[in-house]
Protein backbone atom coordinates (compact mmCIF):
# COMPACT_ATOMS: atom_id res chain seq x y z
CA UNK A 1 0.00 0.00 0.00
CA UNK A 2 1.05 3.92 -1.00
CA UNK A 3 0.28 6.71 0.84
CA UNK A 4 0.22 10.06 -0.18
CA UNK A 5 -1.00 13.25 2.50
CA UNK A 6 -0.64 16.63 1.92
CA UNK A 7 2.95 17.95 2.71
CA UNK A 8 2.80 18.65 6.59
CA UNK A 9 4.30 17.04 9.44
CA UNK A 10 1.03 16.70 11.13
CA UNK A 11 -0.38 14.82 7.49
CA UNK A 12 2.83 12.75 7.47
CA UNK A 13 2.03 11.84 10.97
CA UNK A 14 -1.22 11.07 10.14
CA UNK A 15 0.10 8.58 7.02
CA UNK A 16 2.41 7.33 9.46
CA UNK A 17 -0.54 6.46 11.99
CA UNK A 18 -2.69 4.78 9.07
CA UNK A 19 0.29 2.96 7.70
CA UNK A 20 0.17 1.28 11.23
CA UNK A 21 -3.33 0.92 11.20
CA UNK A 22 -2.96 -1.64 8.20
CA UNK A 23 0.21 -2.85 8.64
CA UNK A 24 3.18 -1.49 8.75
CA UNK A 25 5.14 -4.05 7.04
CA UNK A 26 3.44 -3.73 3.74
CA UNK A 27 3.90 -0.14 3.41
CA UNK A 28 5.26 0.86 0.23
CA UNK A 29 6.29 4.45 -0.07
CA UNK A 30 4.55 7.33 2.04
CA UNK A 31 4.74 10.70 -0.07
CA UNK A 32 3.46 13.81 -0.86
CA UNK A 33 2.68 12.32 -4.78
CA UNK A 34 3.82 8.86 -5.12
CA UNK A 35 3.83 7.00 -8.22
CA UNK A 36 2.66 3.38 -8.75
CA UNK A 37 2.39 0.62 -10.95
CA UNK A 38 -0.79 0.26 -12.64
CA UNK A 39 -2.21 -2.21 -10.32
CA UNK A 40 -0.66 -0.53 -7.59
CA UNK A 41 -2.89 0.89 -4.42
CA UNK A 42 -2.50 4.24 -3.51
CA UNK A 43 -4.41 5.85 -0.45
CA UNK A 44 -4.49 9.44 0.40
CA UNK A 45 -4.38 9.88 4.12
CA UNK A 46 -6.12 13.20 5.48
CA UNK A 47 -4.27 15.68 8.16
CA UNK A 48 -6.08 14.01 11.49
CA UNK A 49 -4.29 16.57 14.75
CA UNK A 50 -5.35 13.68 17.37
CA UNK A 51 -3.83 10.78 14.91
CA UNK A 52 -0.54 12.56 14.71
CA UNK A 53 -0.48 13.44 18.20
CA UNK A 54 -0.96 9.97 19.10
CA UNK A 55 2.15 8.94 17.18
CA UNK A 56 4.28 11.68 18.29
CA UNK A 57 3.19 10.99 22.12
CA UNK A 58 3.67 7.09 21.74
CA UNK A 59 7.00 7.93 20.09
CA UNK A 60 8.20 10.64 23.20
CA UNK A 61 7.06 8.43 25.90
CA UNK A 62 8.92 4.96 24.26
CA UNK A 63 11.97 6.66 23.22
CA UNK A 64 12.13 9.83 24.38
CA UNK A 65 11.66 13.97 23.27
CA UNK A 66 14.87 13.52 21.76
CA UNK A 67 14.04 11.25 19.08
CA UNK A 68 10.62 13.44 18.86
CA UNK A 69 13.17 16.52 17.76
CA UNK A 70 15.00 14.41 15.54
CA UNK A 71 11.93 12.94 13.75
CA UNK A 72 10.86 16.65 13.20
CA UNK A 73 13.80 18.33 12.33
CA UNK A 74 14.26 15.72 9.93
CA UNK A 75 11.43 16.24 8.03
CA UNK A 76 12.06 19.82 7.99
CA UNK A 77 15.29 19.24 6.08
CA UNK A 78 13.48 18.63 2.86
CA UNK A 79 16.16 16.21 1.90
CA UNK A 80 14.36 14.77 -1.24
CA UNK A 81 13.19 11.21 0.05
CA UNK A 82 12.98 12.44 3.52
CA UNK A 83 9.59 9.76 4.03
CA UNK A 84 11.08 6.93 3.25
CA UNK A 85 14.14 7.65 5.94
CA UNK A 86 11.62 8.59 8.89
CA UNK A 87 9.44 5.81 7.98
CA UNK A 88 11.99 3.29 8.85
CA UNK A 89 13.72 5.19 11.65
CA UNK A 90 10.57 5.34 13.11
CA UNK A 91 9.96 1.79 12.93
CA UNK A 92 13.54 1.32 14.72
CA UNK A 93 12.59 3.82 17.22
CA UNK A 94 9.33 1.95 18.30
CA UNK A 95 11.36 -1.10 18.04
CA UNK A 96 14.03 -0.36 20.08
CA UNK A 97 12.52 2.01 22.94
CA UNK A 98 14.54 3.11 25.68
CA UNK A 99 17.10 1.59 23.86
CA UNK A 100 17.02 4.36 21.24
CA UNK A 101 20.14 6.23 22.58
CA UNK A 102 22.22 3.20 22.44
CA UNK A 103 21.48 2.38 18.97
CA UNK A 104 21.49 6.21 17.50
CA UNK A 105 25.37 4.75 15.42
CA UNK A 106 22.59 2.62 13.28
CA UNK A 107 22.28 3.46 9.92
CA UNK A 108 18.40 4.45 9.93
CA UNK A 109 18.73 6.34 12.97
CA UNK A 110 21.77 8.15 12.40
CA UNK A 111 20.59 9.25 8.67
CA UNK A 112 17.93 10.79 10.19
CA UNK A 113 20.12 12.51 12.82
CA UNK A 114 22.24 14.06 10.17
CA UNK A 115 19.01 15.08 8.52
CA UNK A 116 17.89 16.95 11.46
CA UNK A 117 21.48 18.37 12.23
CA UNK A 118 21.13 19.47 8.91
CA UNK A 119 17.99 21.78 10.06
CA UNK A 120 18.97 22.72 13.35
CA UNK A 121 22.77 24.26 11.51
CA UNK A 122 20.51 26.02 8.86
CA UNK A 123 17.90 27.44 11.60
CA UNK A 124 21.17 28.73 14.01
CA UNK A 125 22.69 30.50 10.47
CA UNK A 126 19.52 32.08 10.01
CA UNK A 127 18.87 33.31 13.41
CA UNK A 128 21.92 35.55 13.12
CA UNK A 129 22.19 36.42 9.20
CA UNK A 130 18.29 37.22 8.64
CA UNK A 131 17.80 40.71 7.41
CA UNK A 132 15.03 42.69 8.40
CA UNK A 133 14.16 45.78 5.90
CA UNK A 134 11.39 48.50 7.28
CA UNK A 135 8.34 49.25 4.98
CA UNK A 136 6.58 52.61 4.94
CA UNK A 137 3.78 51.13 7.47
CA UNK A 138 6.28 50.39 9.86
CA UNK A 139 5.96 46.43 9.51
CA UNK A 140 9.82 44.66 9.33
CA UNK A 141 10.49 42.42 6.33
CA UNK A 142 12.60 39.46 5.65
CA UNK A 143 12.67 37.07 2.94
CA UNK A 144 14.98 33.98 2.90
CA UNK A 145 15.56 31.07 0.65
CA UNK A 146 16.87 28.36 2.92
CA UNK A 147 17.60 24.89 2.20
CA UNK A 148 15.79 23.34 5.07
CA UNK A 149 12.00 24.47 5.96
CA UNK A 150 13.63 26.75 8.56
CA UNK A 151 11.35 29.60 8.89
CA UNK A 152 8.20 28.06 11.19
CA UNK A 153 11.42 26.83 13.83
CA UNK A 154 12.60 31.23 13.39
CA UNK A 155 9.35 32.59 14.66
CA UNK A 156 10.11 31.92 18.66
CA UNK A 157 13.62 33.30 18.19
CA UNK A 158 12.34 36.65 16.47
CA UNK A 159 8.92 36.96 18.66
CA UNK A 160 11.64 36.98 21.99
CA UNK A 161 13.88 39.68 20.55
CA UNK A 162 11.31 42.01 18.24
CA UNK A 163 8.18 41.31 21.08
CA UNK A 164 6.47 44.74 19.61
CA UNK A 165 7.22 44.58 16.45
CA UNK A 166 4.89 43.28 13.79
CA UNK A 167 7.19 41.28 10.82
CA UNK A 168 7.20 38.79 8.43
CA UNK A 169 9.88 36.43 7.57
CA UNK A 170 9.17 34.72 4.10
CA UNK A 171 10.08 31.92 2.55
CA UNK A 172 10.77 32.81 -1.12
CA UNK A 173 10.98 29.38 -2.21
CA UNK A 174 8.51 27.51 -0.43
CA UNK A 175 5.91 30.79 -0.60
CA UNK A 176 5.17 30.51 2.54
CA UNK A 177 5.75 32.71 5.90
CA UNK A 178 5.79 33.43 9.13
CA UNK A 179 3.04 36.91 10.20
CA UNK A 180 3.49 37.89 13.52
CA UNK A 181 1.90 40.53 15.27
CA UNK A 182 0.57 40.90 19.15
CA UNK A 183 2.32 38.09 20.40
CA UNK A 184 0.64 35.86 17.94
CA UNK A 185 2.78 34.48 15.24
CA UNK A 186 1.11 32.66 12.18
CA UNK A 187 1.85 30.85 8.99
CA UNK A 188 1.05 32.32 5.81
CA UNK A 189 1.23 31.76 2.27
CA UNK A 190 2.96 34.21 0.49
CA UNK A 191 2.38 34.48 -3.08
CA UNK A 192 5.24 36.21 -4.98
CA UNK A 193 7.48 38.72 -4.16
CA UNK A 194 5.57 41.15 -0.98
CA UNK A 195 7.14 44.74 -1.91
CA UNK A 196 9.65 46.84 -3.64
CA UNK A 197 12.12 49.66 -3.28
CA UNK A 198 9.31 51.94 -3.18
CA UNK A 199 7.78 50.19 -0.27
CA UNK A 200 10.61 50.85 2.35
CA UNK A 201 10.17 54.03 4.77
CA UNK A 202 12.69 56.99 4.42
CA UNK A 203 14.36 56.00 7.23
CA UNK A 204 15.41 52.37 5.90
CA UNK A 205 16.17 53.89 3.02
CA UNK A 206 18.46 56.22 4.65
CA UNK A 207 20.38 54.08 6.99
CA UNK A 208 20.38 51.47 3.65
CA UNK A 209 22.32 53.66 2.18
CA UNK A 210 24.58 54.47 5.26
CA UNK A 211 24.99 51.09 5.24
CA UNK A 212 26.25 50.70 1.94
CA UNK A 213 28.51 53.64 1.80
CA UNK A 214 29.78 52.60 5.29
CA UNK A 215 30.68 49.05 3.40
CA UNK A 216 32.20 50.48 0.34
CA UNK A 217 34.75 52.60 2.47
CA UNK A 218 35.90 50.16 4.66
CA UNK A 219 36.46 47.29 2.12
CA UNK A 220 39.62 46.63 1.01
CA UNK A 221 39.76 45.31 -2.85
CA UNK A 222 42.96 43.92 -2.28
CA UNK A 223 41.99 42.06 0.49
CA UNK A 224 39.26 40.20 -0.56
CA UNK A 225 38.38 37.06 -0.34
CA UNK A 226 35.85 35.12 -2.35
CA UNK A 227 36.34 31.82 -0.73
CA UNK A 228 36.28 33.22 2.75
CA UNK A 229 33.01 35.21 2.40
CA UNK A 230 31.34 32.37 1.20
CA UNK A 231 32.03 30.29 4.10
CA UNK A 232 30.99 33.02 6.51
CA UNK A 233 27.95 34.07 4.57
CA UNK A 234 26.79 31.13 2.12
CA UNK A 235 25.95 32.79 -1.27
CA UNK A 236 22.34 32.02 -1.16
CA UNK A 237 21.65 34.28 1.42
CA UNK A 238 23.46 37.11 -0.58
CA UNK A 239 20.46 38.52 -2.59
CA UNK A 240 18.65 39.28 0.30
CA UNK A 241 21.90 41.71 1.61
CA UNK A 242 21.75 45.47 1.07
CA UNK A 243 24.86 45.48 0.64
CA UNK A 244 24.76 42.63 -2.02
CA UNK A 245 28.12 41.85 -3.52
Amino acid sequence: MNYTYDGTFFGFMSALFAAYADGITSVGTIGESVETSLFGDCKYIPTEADKAGRVLTGLKNQCGEKAVYYLYYGFLSDIKGKEASLTTYIRRAFILKHDFYRRLQEAALWRVRNMARKTANERHALSGLLRFREFSDGMLYAPANPVCNVVPLLASHFAARLPKERWVIHDVNRHEGVFYENGKALLVHIDGRIYSSADLSEKERAFSSLWKTFYKTVAIDSRRNEELRKQNMPKRYWPWLVENP
